[in-house]
């Protein structure tokens, strides 16, 4: 078997590696505040459901109402809003209880899982932090901490998504959920 440099010299120099900038902004400005924001803390935001599986809970990611994946809050945001304790490196007590569990810990009421026919929206958040990755020199985001929350109870923490987001379409879902195998 040949070695890397054996093969390179073989069929001519490695590709060469792409690097970015370790502190490159995230393509999406801050929920809140509207400016791109250089990390490396951060919290993430998608929209979904929860469905039920053998394995436990499972989060399903549905598009916001202007048909984005992901939604970011900046460190700065995150404090000042009471997401993030005054150190930052975990989740605020008013996030007290915060798991995957599919239960909100707001409201403390079970998130209504998919196939139910008036299942809940639902939104995953997780802290974490923007890192460079080394293999492919990148930007990735690197979660520590994650938990759901009903939709409309991120009111009570000041971010209140069906007025902060611009609907250009609301999104049918059902042709998103359609494409999933059934619940098991």
């Amino acid at each position: 078997m040949l070695s890397k440099r054996q093969l390179s010299e073989r069929y001519g120099a490695a590709r060469p590696v792409i690097q970015q900038p370790k502190n490159e902004p995230v393509t999406s400005p801050c929920l809140l505040c509207g400016e791109p924001f250089i990390g490396p803390e951060v919290i993430r935001l998608k929209h979904g459901c929860v469905q039920h599986r053998k394995w436990g809970v499972e989060f399903i990611t549905l598009p916001f109402e202007d048909n984005e994946k992901l939604k970011w809050l900046c460190f700065t945001c995150a404090l000042d809003n009471y997401v993030l304790s005054d150190d930052g490196k975990r989740f605020s007590s008013h996030l007290n209880g915060l798991n995957t569990d599919g239960q909100c810990c707001l409201c403390n009421r079970v998130i209504e899982p998919r196939p139910s026919e008036e299942w809940s929206s639902a939104i995953l958040i997780e802290l974490g932090s923007m890192k460079l990755s080394s293999k492919s020199g990148i930007t990735v985001f690197k979660p520590s901490m994650s938990g759901h929350l009903h939709y409309l109870c991120m009111d009570d923490i000041n971010i209140e998504l069906w007025r902060l987001i611009d609907r250009s379409d609301v999104p049918d879902y059902d042709a998103y959920l359609e494409e999933l195998e059934p619940c098991e």
